[in-house]
């Protein structure tokens, strides 16, 4: 989707702002559910002109809610608010790790909203980092700053719940014998291994020396995560 979506999308919610309070009856969603999802899953801030288009978006997101806070927290028919709908886009792997920057400004955005209205800990939260890509941006990269917004402004921890805080169970569940914080370990030491790797041959060469530091910025941005998560609630 182009800058200009996005800006025509925005402006006519400033012409018509009760458009945002629309709710379409065969999903039960609203325009803020629609733009979060596509923007989750089709911004690509790496791309040629993807990062203006990004821009327009978070723009055209905060004119929704602006118009109509209510919808950050209303459900559709699957019970999903919007917010649910950036994570999709994210568990779906869609976009690359410059999607995150439109994600995370428009998940703030909403959990300034309703810090609440989705419960980031058990299986929720493991599901999105497990679709995590390896971000060998130069930390701190987006990823990081995406869960950081989850930390701060959604309550994301590592820590374990129990059915005793009365979560339904199927929030709850991690796979079997696995965790948030094993999982994060296990891929920051397979990125420690990629950036000490040797090749055969000359391992000065270029491309050798970039895929080392690449896998470094990888591992840098994964322990930054296990900290995040790791913070007293």
């Amino acid at each position: 989707l182009t800058e200009s979506f996005w800006e025509e999308a925005r402006d006519l919610c400033a012409e018509h702002p009760e458009l945002a309070e629309y709710v379409d009856p065969s999903t039960q969603g609203t325009p803020l559910h629609v733009a979060c999802s596509l923007g989750s899953a089709q911004i690509d801030s790496d791309a040629a002109k993807g990062v203006d288009a990004g821009r327009a978006a978070v723009s055209c997101v905060k004119s929704l809610i602006d118009e109509c806070p209510a919808a950050a927290s209303h459900r559709d028919k699957h019970d999903h608010v919007p917010l649910e709908g950036i994570f999709s886009g994210v568990c779906a792997g869609r976009g690359d790790v410059g999607s995150f920057r439109f994600r995370t400004e428009a998940a703030g955005m909403l959990l300034e909203r309703d810090p609440d209205s989705v419960l980031l800990r058990g299986g929720v939260l493991y599901q999105l980092i497990e679709s995590l890509p390896d971000d060998i941006e130069v930390p701190l990269g987006p990823t990081v700053d995406f869960v950081k917004v989850l930390v701060d402004k959604g309550g994301a921890s590592a820590q374990s719940l129990s059915n005793e805080e009365g979560v339904d169970e199927s929030v709850l569940m991690e796979p079997e014998d696995d965790d948030v914080l094993a999982l994060l370990y296990r891929r920051f030491v397979r990125q420690f291994d990629q950036s000490e790797r040797f090749f055969e041959g000359d391992n000065s060469r270029d491309e050798v020396v970039r895929h080392r530091q690449n896998f470094k910025n990888a591992a840098v941005n994964t322990f930054n995560i296990i900290e995040l998560l790791l913070r007293p609630i």
